[in-house]
C-alpha cells in the first residue's frame, strides 16, 4: 500500500466515523474486499505498477500534464445528453449496525421526489443511515451530473496526471 493512502485511515475515516464492517461465506477475491472497502469509505481502490492505492472522492490538485510527447494521436473527448435512461433516483440498500436488519435508504433530489428511473444498490460494510444516504447522493449526482468522457484508449494516460491519487500530508 501507497503511504499516502494508509494516512486516510487515521487523517480521515475515523475521524469521520467511517468504519467498514463485513463478513461474508462466499469465496471473494481480496481484490473485491479492498474495492468492499475503498467504496465504503467514499474511495475507490486502485492498481498502478504494482502499488496500492485509494483514490478518495471529491476535488483534488492536478499533479501533472498530459504532452503531445506522451499521445499517440489526437485527444478527443465526448459526453452524453440526459436521456429516459438515465437513473434519476437510487436506494441503497444496507445493514442497519443496530438492529442487523437489511434496511433501505431512498436517494432523491428536492426536484425529483418521485424518480422515473431507480437503481437498487447494495452497499457492503456500510452499517450507517446517514453514510448510506451520503453514498447513494453521491451516485446519484454522478448520474445526474457526469456528463463528460474520453475513449477507453485515453483512460491509461491518465496514471500520468496521477489525477485523484490519494495525498495525504504527515504531520
Amino acid at each position: 500500500m501507497s503511504t499516502p493512502s494508509t494516512c486516510w485511515e487515521s487523517a480521515y475515516w475515523t475521524p469521520r466515523g467511517e468504519y467498514f464492517d463485513f463478513a461474508t461465506g462466499d469465496s471473494i477475491s481480496a481484490l473485491e474486499m479492498l474495492q468492499k472497502i475503498a467504496n465504503a469509505g467514499k474511495s475507490r481502490f486502485l492498481l498502478s505498477d504494482g502499488l496500492a492505492t485509494v483514490n478518495r472522492e471529491g476535488i483534488k490538485p492536478w499533479t501533472g500534464v498530459i504532452t503531445p510527447h506522451e499521445m499517440v494521436e489526437e485527444l478527443q473527448s465526448g459526453f452524453t445528453v440526459p436521456s429516459d435512461d438515465d437513473f434519476d433516483g437510487v436506494d441503497v440498500t444496507y445493514i442497519n449496525g443496530t438492529t442487523w436488519a437489511e434496511e433501505t435508504v431512498k436517494c432523491r433530489t428536492p426536484d425529483n421526489p418521485t424518480p422515473v428511473k431507480i437503481e437498487n444498490y447494495k452497499l457492503d460494510g456500510v452499517l450507517n443511515q446517514d453514510h448510506a444516504y451520503q453514498i447513494g447522493m453521491r451516485r446519484l449526482m454522478k448520474y445526474l451530473q457526469q456528463r463528460g468522457d474520453v475513449p477507453d484508449h485515453y483512460r491509461a494516460g491518465r496514471a500520468v496526471l496521477q489525477h485523484g491519487r490519494s495525498h495525504c500530508a504527515h504531520g
